[in-house]
């Protein structure tokens, strides 16, 4: 038996920083959004070192822009990653991503990511969860808004907390 036969889990998927290159290219141009200096001629995103992948990361992120992106964006990671024999996936899931930090609006965001994950399980029996995890280098504030977002919406789908981002950005005890 190939590793490539191996049933998989994946327990640590950020899933914006899984979105293919060529899903966030396709939304760019449904949008028409200019994203000069994401990709490289063969369409690939493109980075140096961990400064630059969190800024590519961020702006392919601005391409997504309402549950039903991340709706899109869940089913297409869960999909390939099916594809490739994982069975279940830990998302990291930011509500600055998704919604800007509004409760309301990551509310809206998590149902759809939900229910996108629901489908794949029906489809293709993989199995998802979310880490809610607030960004670093966003500072303490959004942190503890991520983190009541968190608290909010814990549960059967929601089953922690995490942090991200640039780990040179601020103290540890500036998130305590």
């Amino acid at each position: 038996m190939s590793v490539a036969d191996c049933q998989k889990i994946e327990l640590h998927l950020h899933l914006e920083g899984a979105a293919p290159a060529h899903f966030i290219r396709r939304l760019a141009d449904e949008k028409n959004i200019n994203l000069q200096g994401v990709f490289d001629p063969a369409g690939h995103y493109i980075f140096q070192n961990f400064v630059q992948f969190l800024r590519v990361y961020e702006a392919a992120t601005t391409v997504l822009q309402s549950p039903e992106d991340f709706y899109r964006l869940t089913a297409e990671v869960l999909s390939q990653s099916a594809a490739q024999g994982v069975i279940y996936t830990e998302f990291f899931l930011s509500p600055e991503f998704c919604g800007g930090g509004d409760f309301a609006a990551w509310t809206d965001y998590l149902a759809a990511i939900e229910q996108a994950a629901v489908e794949a399980q029906a489809k293709t029996g993989i199995r998802s969860r979310g880490i809610v995890t607030c960004i670093r280098h966003f500072g303490p504030d959004l942190a503890q808004k991520a983190a009541s977002c968190a608290a909010e919406t814990a549960g059967d789908y929601i089953v922690g907390f995490g942090m991200a981002g640039d780990e040179l950005q601020g103290k540890q005890g500036d998130y305590s």
